[in-house]
């Protein structure tokens, strides 16, 4: 499944101050973009001081969690599939991310690798086989 978050995007729009919008990040190995969509009709007050502001934070929530879902749904498996649309290894797919993040974060990378030695170290010690694709 791809990484799925989002953030807080204040309006500027001078009708809507002291309110904002999600503004997804939806990312993905697989993708050379992440995909970034903004949901400016989920409104929410920075300051619910009155019962109506209150009912329409409470409403818009229910339906942000909604829409969390429904992408988590859509882009469930983006992200153990190649370009080609076949499947992949997930030996394949950590040393895929170890390239991704090789310039940008060192400690990211140093993660990845760790993961990869910590799965083979397991898998010998339950005796499976370590040789899980290249």
């Amino acid at each position: 499944m791809a990484s799925i978050s989002y953030t807080k995007i204040r309006s500027v729009s001078k009708k809507l101050k002291g309110q904002w919008y999600p503004k997804f990040y939806i990312n993905s190995p697989n993708w050379n973009n992440p995909k970034r969509p903004r949901y400016k009709d989920i409104l929410f007050y920075y300051r619910a001081d009155t019962n109506e502001k209150k009912k329409q934070n409470l409403h818009n929530q229910k339906l942000l969690d909604a829409v969390h879902r429904q992408l988590e749904e859509q882009y469930k498996g983006s992200e153990y599939t190649d370009s080609l649309g076949s499947s992949t290894t997930l030996k394949k797919h950590l040393l895929h991310m170890i390239d991704v993040k090789r310039g940008k974060s060192e400690t990211t990378v140093s993660a990845f690798i760790n993961l990869k030695t910590a799965l083979e170290a397991f898998c010998s010690a339950k005796g499976h086989n370590i040789k899980y694709g290249h």
